[in-house]
């Protein structure tokens, strides 16, 4: 007779299985997104036949979105009403000025990628994202919109009254800035990045009223030069995408920048220090190579100390900014060297 215990510690495909079908999941999101399923539930329609009828599909097909939707604990149900789970009421119903279904639905676009990550994995060519400003304006305004909170805790953790003029480099939508100078009433800011990325910031910024106080500068801060007069510079989710002698080249670059006591503000994607997680800066840097066959890569924070301390800069306080995810790091330009101040 075999023993339970023996039977209990064989060796089975359950997670192996979870991990080859997780698509089934990324599935069910984009589709309860897709048929406006948690805006309609949040707009009074929690019976099965209004949700079907307010989503365009027939009952059947309702019952089993709905049930897939409380087997991800997106959706509750209570005697037969159902009502969105806490999070998605917050984050997924269309119209809320914290939406973040359009960057969800977003992420879709990586799925030819990244099941063709093994031919992306062999040598290639790189980049042109934002070649086309239809695509370009469509990224940037959805970045806009899923930052806005994060920017809000950046301007409100960081202290950005110690400084005069902000550089931005891929600043994207311009919102770390926008927000940043509207906290700070003493703050210019300049964002660098690509000419039709830059077109969309400019939009957001004249819709702030700040045109007076944040400009754009288009171009590519990997091999253009920086705009002068900058005595903090930010970083914010943009380096992953480069390798590491790209983050190298960057930081002596934001060193030469800088005048003596400038900061670098860094918020950005870590690894740990075994490189073993979290789990989504490690996925994060596997997917760096998906469709692009670019070398981008995430660093531990000895690492990009490391970096750092080469390029020069020294001082570095590290704190969490979205726990699992982005960290902020701050590194200062010393005021004083052995032969006396910069």
């Amino acid at each position: 007779m075999t023993d339970k215990r023996e039977v209990s510690a064989r060796l089975g495909t359950r997670r192996i299985n979870e991990m080859g079908m997780a698509y089934q999941v990324s599935g069910t999101m984009w589709a309860a997104l897709d048929l406006e399923l948690f805006t309609n539930i949040a707009g009074g329609a929690r019976r099965l036949e209004d949700i079907g009828r307010a989503c365009g599909i027939d009952l059947d097909a309702a019952e089993r979105l709905l049930t897939a939707c409380l087997a991800l604990d997106l959706v509750e149900v209570e005697d037969g009403a159902y009502r969105n789970a806490p999070d998605v009421e917050r984050y997924l119903v269309a119209g809320s000025p914290r939406y973040h279904g359009g960057w969800v639905l977003n992420h879709r676009r990586g799925w030819d990628q990244w099941r063709s990550l093994a031919d992306a994995l062999r040598p290639g060519d790189y980049r042109r994202m934002f070649d086309d400003p239809a695509r370009a304006r469509e990224f940037t305004e959805l970045g806009y919109r899923s930052s806005i909170r994060s920017a809000q805790k950046l301007a409100s953790e960081f202290d950005f009254s110690q400084h005069r003029q902000l550089l931005d480099l891929g600043g994207g939508s311009a919102v770390y800035s926008i927000v940043a100078c509207q906290a700070h009433p003493g703050l210019r800011a300049t964002i660098v990045d690509h000419p039709n990325v830059c077109a969309v910031a400019h939009d957001f910024i004249a819709l702030a009223g700040l045109g007076e106080r944040v400009s754009t500068f288009p171009g590519n801060y990997l091999v253009d030069e920086f705009p002068p007069g900058a005595d903090v510079i930010l970083l914010c989710g943009t380096l992953e995408t480069h390798s590491t002698d790209e983050h190298l080249t960057v930081f002596r670059k934001a060193f030469a920048a800088l005048p003596p006591g400038g900061t670098l503000l860094l918020v950005i994607n870590m690894l740990d220090s075994d490189h073993r997680g979290p789990l989504e800066a490690v996925l994060s840097n596997l997917g760096q190579v998906a469709g692009r066959g670019a070398r981008g890569r995430i660093h531990s924070l000895e690492q990009l100390e490391g970096m750092l301390g080469e390029a020069g800069f020294e001082r570095f306080a590290a704190a969490d900014f979205v726990p699992g995810t982005y960290q902020r790091l701050v590194a200062r330009k010393p005021t004083f060297v052995a032969g006396g101040a910069r």
